[in-house]
């Protein structure tokens, strides 16, 4: 099962490391992270530029738009988007040591969204 997780950023220098963090630390799926930079005028897309680079065996990509809001980023990012399933972000957010594997206990063929 692949998951693209999809992360809307908008000067959010602050947080964009520590989400990253709890996304790579997560074990036991294949994934893309998808970071759109939606006119960030402060530092994220240099800290997400060092980010890719850090991990280049991983499938990291950053998507850089004219700001044009939250909804449009997700947006872009989910028709970038190559997984079964996409998970969205807020930069903000910090995911569990083991919440996609918790999803996923979760998750049978009769839904379509787990929360």
């Amino acid at each position: 099962m692949k998951f693209s997780i999809i992360i809307p950023c908008y000067n959010v220098e602050k947080f964009v490391q520590k989400c990253a963090n709890s996304i790579l630390v997560q074990k036991g799926f294949d994934c893309e992270l998808i970071f759109v930079n939606d006119g960030s005028t402060d530092n994220s897309e240099n800290i997400i530029i060092q980010i890719v680079a850090k991990y280049p065996d991983l499938k990291i990509r950053l998507i850089n738009q004219k700001n044009q809001g939250a909804a449009s980023a997700r947006k872009n990012g989910v028709m970038h988007a190559s997984g079964n399933f996409i998970a969205i972000l807020d930069c903000d957010d910090e995911l569990s040591k083991d919440a996609i594997n918790e999803a996923m206990t979760n998750f049978n063929t009769e839904v379509d969204i787990v929360l």
